[in-house]
């Protein structure tokens, strides 16, 4: 609720810019939002909101990870 990433404690601190242009993050955080456009578009829900705020995808890198996240 309210979470930003970064302290309030830091009185100097910038807030977070996002993913650098063009990275994997920059990517898929496009990705997102144009899916997420798209259905509140087709279901005319306009600005809500489909996934979990603070939530982080984790990316199978092998078998054993799938094994496991199956089990």
């Amino acid at each position: 609720v309210g979470a930003t990433g970064w302290s309030p404690l830091q009185t100097d601190a910038q807030p977070p810019q996002g993913a650098p242009p063009h990275s994997l993050g920059a990517i898929i955080a496009g990705f997102k939002s144009a899916v997420t456009k798209q259905v509140n578009r087709i279901l005319n829900t306009p600005g809500t909101p489909l996934r979990q705020r603070n939530y982080y995808d984790h990316i199978i890198r092998n078998g054993e990870e799938w094994s496991n996240i199956q089990k």
